[in-house]
């Protein structure tokens, strides 16, 4: 699953996986949710930081570093992370 998240965007393929889990958990016996929902998770997240298209934060990043004067981000205030 990690190898095919790289190609796919993580957020629409663990939403599509989520409903198929649940199934798995209703039909077969002896299998529990918690390590597919856990394989999911860290499916999404390592698979969707390897490559540009994985994830969207990734693309944004990846235009930042090739403009020829990046903006600064403004700096972070205490009270902006209170929101």
């Amino acid at each position: 699953m990690h190898v095919h998240q790289a190609f796919v965007d993580n957020i629409p393929f663990t939403a599509t996986m989520v409903p198929v889990m649940l199934q798995m958990v209703e039909k077969v016996d002896g299998v529990s949710i918690r390590p597919l929902a856990w394989a999911l998770a860290f499916g999404a997240c390592f698979g969707g930081n390897g490559t540009l298209i994985g994830a969207s934060a990734n693309i944004v990043m990846a235009s930042k570093v090739g403009s020829p004067s990046p903006t600064p981000c403004p700096p972070a205030h205490e009270s902006s992370l209170l929101l």
